[in-house]
């Protein structure tokens, strides 16, 4: 989809060009980058680097997929944000949410009332009830100005 994006995207996407970036979902790659761990969420199999998410394909090539629920990673992306909500800390990076868990970092739903600085590439916008939201797997972003910068914050429509 080819979305129009405003200036102020195009600096967040450029203040946050780190490896995930340059990835979508439904990508396909050839090869896994050096250094993947596998993960997995029940009997699904996946690999992780630096908050993106491949599956294998039937053809020895790899789809890159949005962040699964309950996968849980050893490390957290190359900048990930801390948000403290309540008594949680979540980190958001790679268009994802982490809660720190004894064995790593899993990846959970989107906390309601969260601001974060960029979109997931691959957010696409959706008008709901006339307000436009932009959708990324099950999580839907408001964009609002804060101090003359758009920024993000999750909702549910």
């Amino acid at each position: 989809s080819s979305a129009v994006r405003s200036r102020s995207n195009f600096e967040a996407e450029r203040r946050y060009a780190f490896y995930w970036a340059r990835f979508y979902p439904e990508m396909l790659v050839s090869r896994l980058p050096v250094g993947y761990v596998q993960a997995s969420v029940g009997t699904t199999g996946y690999y992780y680097y630096d908050g993106v998410y491949f599956r294998p394909t039937t053809e020895g090539t790899y789809t890159v997929v949005a962040p699964p629920v309950g996968a849980i990673v050893p490390q957290l992306p190359d900048s990930a944000e801390a948000i403290v909500m309540g008594a949680d800390t979540y980190y958001y990076g790679g268009g994802a949410f982490y809660l720190q868990q004894t064995s790593g970092f899993a990846v959970v739903e989107a906390p309601v009332g969260v601001t974060v600085m960029g979109l997931p590439l691959g957010a696409a916008p959706v008008v709901i009830n006339g307000v436009t939201y932009y959708v990324a797997g099950s999580t839907y972003f408001l964009p609002v100005m804060q101090a003359g910068v758009t920024v993000y914050v999750t909702a549910h429509p």
